[in-house]
């Protein structure tokens, strides 16, 4: 199975009033997880023991990259935009089934945990129970990504918070994924799975980033291989 993935735009969405931008920002960053979840998926079943200690770096990265997303949402993002909201009396809120997403955090869970099991060794590893963990977390995943979508159309947005207000908020939810991040697989796995053709300004790394991406791919190359863009060059792989 082929997850689809959500439309974007081609501009850059820095430069627009952020009520409008943020969908479509999270919209970029959802591709970048769903073009993870279809390469495991693809990988999976040509999967040997000489690389199936990269391949488990690689569902690693999609685990800890997808997490501290949803975390920075539950933690910062949010909470943030919701008491703006409220201050101004209206009653909003950016997650409208509680419920999923703690199925989604459980499923996460129990992807980490499979991880550590498949690291004690080849003997463990079954593509078919891969595919079906991913797809298990996928499913849920994905229907929460298009209900956040809805919930964060601009007019909404613009009745209780100023296009200041809302780049603040969201500048503050970044640090808070950076300092949670493993950057050395972070970055790279962002450069990886975004592809260039579809907008070209995002996501935005500044240039100390871009200087690292290199160095940090460098660490675990064979890993990389498993993505659809090369990290350094952006070129389809």
């Amino acid at each position: 199975m082929v997850y689809p993935l959500f439309q974007v735009t081609s501009l850059n969405v820095a430069e627009m009033d952020y009520r409008d931008g943020l969908k479509l920002d999270l919209a970029l960053m959802h591709n970048v997880l769903i073009r993870s979840l279809n390469s495991i998926i693809n990988h999976a079943p040509r999967i040997t023991p000489a690389n199936q200690a990269a391949f488990l770096v690689y569902i690693q990265a999609f685990h800890d990259t997808c997490k501290v997303h949803m975390d920075g949402q539950e933690t910062k993002l949010f909470p943030d935009l919701e008491a703006k909201s409220n201050a101004a009396g209206i009653k909003w809120k950016a997650v409208d089934d509680p419920a999923r997403r703690i199925l989604i955090a459980d499923r996460l869970r129990q992807l980490h945990d499979y991880i550590e099991q498949l690291k004690k060794g080849p003997e463990v590893f079954n593509h078919l129970s891969v595919i079906n963990v991913i797809n298990q977390l996928a499913e849920t995943l994905l229907q929460d990504f298009k209900s956040i979508s809805g919930n964060l159309e601009g007019e909404r947005l613009k009745s209780f918070v100023s296009h200041e207000e809302l780049t603040d908020i969201a500048k503050q939810s970044l640090r808070w994924v950076e300092t949670h991040s493993n950057v050395t697989i972070f970055l790279p796995f962002l450069a990886s799975h975004h592809d260039k053709t579809t907008n070209a300004f995002w996501p935005g790394f500044p240039p100390l980033a871009l200087e690292a991406i290199p160095k940090f791919t460098a660490m675990n190359p064979k890993t990389w291989e498993f993505a659809p863009f090369n990290p350094v060059t952006g070129a389809p792989q």
